[in-house]
C-alpha cells in the first residue's frame, strides 16, 4: 500500500504530524567490501573530497539504514538514507547538480571501479505534479550544508 503525501522537498513550512512504516535495510560500509576482497589498499586510495562534497561518503565506514521511496507523477524511486539527526529530506535536481559528486562515487564517473554507483537524481521535467515554490534554501548541518530551492511533489514510502 503506497502512503501519499504532499511533500515539500526541503523545508517544510508548516508542521505535519504523519506516521509512516516502511521497512529499512543495513547496508554494510565500502571498507568491509573491499576488506573482503582484500583491496585495503586500492579503498585507501579513494578520492575523498572531490567526489563527496567534501566528506567522507558515510557508507565508507559506517553501517547505515535505508528505505525506498518515490517521488513525483510518474514515481521516480530513490534509496532514502534515514537519518535522525535531521528532519531534512532533499534530493538533487538533475538539472542542476552536474559535478563528479553529483554523478557517482566513489569515484565520481568512474564506471570500472566494482563499488561504483550511480547517484539518484530528481528530474523535475518528467513530473506533472512538480510545484517549483520559489524559496531558497540553505540547510546548515554540523559539518557543512546545502543551498537550492525548495518544490512540493508527491511523495511515496515503497
Amino acid at each position: 500500500m503506497f502512503w501519499r503525501l504532499l511533500f515539500l522537498f526541503a523545508l517544510l513550512h508548516e508542521s505535519w504530524e504523519v506516521v509512516v512504516q516502511s521497512r529499512l535495510r543495513r547496508t554494510e560500509p565500502a571498507f568491509f567490501k573491499y576488506a573482503r576482497a582484500g583491496k585495503i589498499s586500492e579503498f585507501k586510495r579513494l578520492p575523498r573530497s572531490k567526489y563527496s562534497g567534501g566528506e567522507t561518503p558515510l557508507d565508507l565506514y559506517n553501517y547505515y539504514y535505508n528505505a525506498n521511496f518515490s517521488l513525483g507523477t510518474p514515481p521516480q524511486s530513490f534509496n532514502l538514507q534515514v537519518d535522525t539527526g535531521s528532519s531534512n529530506l532533499w534530493v538533487t535536481d538533475k538539472s542542476q547538480c552536474t559535478s563528479d559528486a553529483c554523478q557517482g562515487y566513489p569515484n565520481g564517473v568512474n564506471h570500472n571501479n566494482p563499488y561504483y554507483r550511480q547517484r539518484q537524481q530528481f528530474d523535475k521535467t518528467q513530473s506533472s505534479s512538480f510545484v517549483n515554490t520559489g524559496n531558497e534554501i540553505d540547510i546548515q548541518y554540523g559539518a557543512g550544508q546545502i543551498q537550492g530551492k525548495s518544490a512540493i511533489d508527491v511523495f511515496q514510502v515503497i
